[in-house]
């Protein structure tokens, strides 16, 4: 499923906070999962992509959100599921840095 932005509303970036990032098996592949905390009841996950390097894994998350919604000022858990790592990279990758943070991968 490729995760899209509506384009029919009026959208703003909106921060995602990462709490962990484990590798688990999803659909019988490895997979990443990412947790954390949207800062409002409004927030979404608008766009994942990955880079892997010779130092490691590279997730960007984009979040977004509808500036014209009244929210709740909460925050809100999440987990997202991202498979588009190959198996191979992360058989052997010790961490990830997702959103220019680095998080440690219990394998």
């Amino acid at each position: 499923m490729e995760l899209t932005i509506p384009e029919s509303e009026k959208i703003v970036d909106s921060p995602i906070y990462v709490d962990s990032v484990k590798v688990m098996t999803y659909k019988d592949r490895l997979s990443l999962v990412i947790m954390g905390s949207f800062p409002d009841g409004c927030t979404n996950i608008g766009q994942a992509t990955h880079r892997v390097e010779s130092e490691g894994i590279s997730l960007q998350l984009e979040g977004w959100r509808n500036p014209e919604l009244t929210c709740t000022q909460a925050l809100v858990s999440f987990s997202f599921v991202y498979s588009q790592v190959p198996e191979q990279v992360l058989e052997r990758a010790d961490s990830v840095n997702v959103n220019n943070t680095n998080y440690p991968l219990n394998n």
